[in-house]
């Protein structure tokens, strides 16, 4: 048998600004998704499973005609990118084995179940990750890299299909005082970016983003580093044209960093018990310590 796994996927700055050429710190949670692959010689046979049990099955032939499914939509997006790949690889046969994908994180989290896939995917095929996204779905790609290095990065596309990043450790000086926070909401990436699909990103705010992350990873006092957070808030409020989260907890003295598309998934927040509590009492139970959370 062989087994994969990819990390979830948190994106610390770049949301938005992405797309259009901003460097992006992102971060690989101790959550991910795993693949196991055996051998089977009558064709494919796939199985999804999420915290809730099994959500998706699929079977093909040994030619990769659809025999049976659970669910038409998902089985369709899975072949075309099982082909995808394959047409990065030819020597790669998808249609001869028995799958099982370990989802470890709700899907409502946002950390990733696609991007997951994805980079399972390519490292079954033994293709290139960001060459296999880039042929197969739409956004920056960031998060199939960090589900694929282990490590938090710093992601930058470079043209229409092409990106770099590099490993990086960035982390708050005190990240037992951090927490992740469910808002109860999933946002949907692809409505995000096609609201802003006709906008274009000042070059002068590229470069703030980028004087942002080296505060982050130089911040010596989490205030330092917490400070450097709200400015990045500041200057995607400002280009989206949404409030930033932390006006929603104001009368709680309460700050907060969107991480990835606002309006769901998790916020990022510096608490303390009171803090917590109240967080608790609106409705808000899904709180992580960064050291939890984190790879």
């Amino acid at each position: 048998m062989q087994t994969f796994f990819a990390s979830g996927k948190i994106m610390l700055t770049g949301e938005y600004a992405v797309l259009f050429g901003a460097p992006a710190l992102a971060l690989p949670t101790k959550l991910g998704q795993k693949m196991q692959v055996n051998p089977y010689v009558q064709g494919l046979k796939w199985s999804s499973q999420d915290p809730d049990g099994i959500w998706f099955k699929g079977e093909w032939s040994k030619d990769g005609q659809l025999l049976s499914t659970s669910n038409d939509g998902v089985a369709e997006r899975l072949k075309q990118l099982l082909d995808t790949a394959q047409s990065i690889n030819p020597n790669w046969q998808p249609y001869a084995a028995d799958v099982h994908c370990i989802l470890e994180f709700p899907t409502n989290w946002g950390l990733g179940s696609s991007s997951t896939l994805i980079a399972l995917v390519a490292q079954w095929a033994q293709v290139d990750p960001l060459t296999l996204f880039f042929q197969s779905w739409k956004g920056s790609g960031y998060d199939v890299a960090v589900a694929c290095a282990n490590s938090a990065i710093v992601y930058q596309k470079t043209a229409e299909n092409k990106a770099h990043w590099t490993k990086i450790d960035v982390s708050p000086p005190s990240p037992d005082q951090w927490y992740f926070v469910h808002q109860n909401v999933k946002q949907s990436t692809y409505n995000e970016i096609s609201r802003i699909s006709d906008r274009t990103f000042p070059e002068s705010l590229i470069k703030d983003i980028e004087a942002i992350n080296h505060r982050l990873l130089k911040a010596k006092t989490d205030d330092e580093f917490e400070s450097a957070l709200q400015h990045h808030e500041t200057i995607i409020s400002n280009f989206i044209g949404k409030p930033m989260v932390s006006e929603h907890f104001a009368k709680h003295h309460i700050k907060a960093k969107s991480l990835g598309a606002w309006g769901g998934d998790f916020l990022l927040s510096r608490l303390n018990n009171d803090h917590i509590m109240t967080l608790k009492k609106l409705g808000y139970d899904t709180i992580i310590p960064w050291v939890s959370f984190i790879h």
